[in-house]
């Protein structure tokens, strides 16, 4: 499903918190629901990427190298992974035209 998604996902650095999706009782997939915690301009993450963060200790990581050039770094958004995950997404560095 991630590998279906991240092509859309590409144009813009930012983190999205993501709701699960379920089956519906008739088997049709209900739609996921996202919410975008952080776009920016200046994250730490200097290269591309796109990172599924589903522990609290992942996104402790990722956030603190997401936020490495803030002082002081601001407190990563709380996130209930028994329920969420977060996909991080990164353009990476690219010149200024």
């Amino acid at each position: 499903m991630f590998k279906e998604m991240l092509p859309a996902l590409q144009c813009a650095s930012a983190l999205l918190g993501a709701g699960c999706s379920q089956e519906g009782a008739d088997n049709s997939v209900q739609p996921l629901s996202f919410k975008t915690m952080l776009q920016t301009q200046q994250s730490g993450i200097t290269s591309a990427r796109q990172v599924p963060i589903t522990s609290d200790s992942a996104w402790a990581l990722l956030w603190r190298e997401h936020t490495i050039n803030n002082t002081p770094s601001p407190p990563a958004p709380a996130v209930d992974f028994t329920k969420k995950m977060v996909l991080g997404v990164f353009l990476g560095q690219r010149p200024n035209l």
